[in-house]
């Protein structure tokens, strides 16, 4: 890994690509560290860099690389900083040049490093626990997005959510087949998840006893005052993008309900 960065505290210097995309690095999560939150909120202007992220909320490892699974975003906010060195370009132009554009998905944008058109749904959260919302819009565009990077930067819709399931795993435009194969290769030794039958890179094999005994496969993700879902029914060819700006976390919770109608429809 460290041919491609500098080196930094609490990361292996033998930490490969592979176990940065599947999460088997043991990088400690930048967002579960325990001031993360209060340093981004009470600055909501600030605009973090990678580094900062990685040289003041990454703590020791979880574990050595290879010998676990833990998910962290740290991970993918070192493969940012990866892709930037490597191609010489900004990461919004790497999506935008080599995804967005070609796939027509034209309402999704990086916002640290592009600007978003109007209108922009708000996101809402409940910041001081009293049960009511609050309009998180500014802190989560300046604040959130440029801490968080690779790991859940991006806007979207719910359509364009849906266009690059569609892209990616039913027409397989994306990658080549070697390429997909290998990122539907999962690690299954997931503790704690019940969400998760396995990991790829970058993609989720979803637990079937949860979501109707379907296979399922994509990512879903939250962050403040929102949450969004890409995914593909292999058995059925349907693409699902789903979006919700509050704070609820029950995102998946909505498109499991949506999954029993669309299944229901498909098998009349």
């Amino acid at each position: 890994m460290h041919n491609w960065i500098q080196s930094f505290p609490n990361i292996d210097s033998t930490i490969t690509i592979r176990q940065l995309l599947n999460h088997t690095n043991g990088i400690f999560n930048f967002s579960d560290h325990p001031t993360v939150w209060n340093n981004i909120f009470s600055n909501p202007t600030r605009h973090w860099t990678h580094e900062e992220v990685i040289t003041n909320f990454v703590l020791s490892p979880y574990f050595q690389p290879g010998q676990g699974w833990h998910y962290s975003n740290s991970g993918y906010v070192l493969l940012a900083m990866i892709l930037e060195n490597v191609t010489g370009t900004s990461l919004s132009s790497e999506l935008r040049n080599r995804f967005w554009i070609p796939l027509g998905m034209n309402n999704t944008y990086l916002p640290i490093e592009e600007t978003l058109p109007e209108p922009v749904a708000h996101g809402w959260l409940d910041l001081n626990g009293d049960g009511n919302y609050e309009d998180i819009s500014s802190y989560s565009i300046a604040a959130f997005t440029s801490a968080a990077s690779l790991a859940g930067a991006v806007y979207s819709t719910s359509e364009d959510l849906a266009k690059w399931a569609k892209a990616l795993f039913h027409d397989k435009t994306v990658l080549s087949q070697n390429s997909l194969d290998q990122m539907l290769t999962f690690y299954s030794l997931i503790p704690d998840e019940p969400l998760l039958d396995g990991y790829g890179l970058g993609v989720i094999n979803y637990s079937r006893e949860l979501f109707n005994n379907l296979e399922i496969i994509g990512h879903s993700g939250d962050a403040p005052g929102y949450a969004a879902a890409s995914l593909y029914l292999p058995a059925y060819g349907v693409c699902i993008g789903g979006s919700d700006n509050t704070g609820d976390g029950n995102s998946m919770g909505v498109l499991n309900d949506l999954l029993d109608i669309i299944i229901d429809h498909l098998n009349e």
